[in-house]
């Protein structure tokens, strides 16, 4: 008796393992595509968040350069 429920019990452990190494198989590429995707975003952001830091200096220096112009009308 006791072979019997051992018997059906391996068939269902089978059974969830293998649904489960199918779930995971289908699930693994779409996390990788997911964390590639955050990747490219943090580095589109550190990007551009260093082109906005440059803008932002130009700008300065431009201030800067006219605010040192108006001091010198002749030039």
């Amino acid at each position: 008796m006791n072979s019997k429920y051992l018997f059906v019990f391996l068939i269902l452990n089978v059974i969830f393992i293998d649904l489960c190494q199918g779930f995971l198989w289908s699930l693994i590429p779409s996390a990788i595509s997911a964390v590639t995707s955050l990747i490219k975003k943090g580095r589109r952001r550190r990007e551009l968040g260093s082109q906005y830091d440059y803008l932002q200096d130009f700008r300065k220096r431009e201030l800067d350069l006219d605010d040192l112009l108006s001091k010198f009308p002749d030039y």
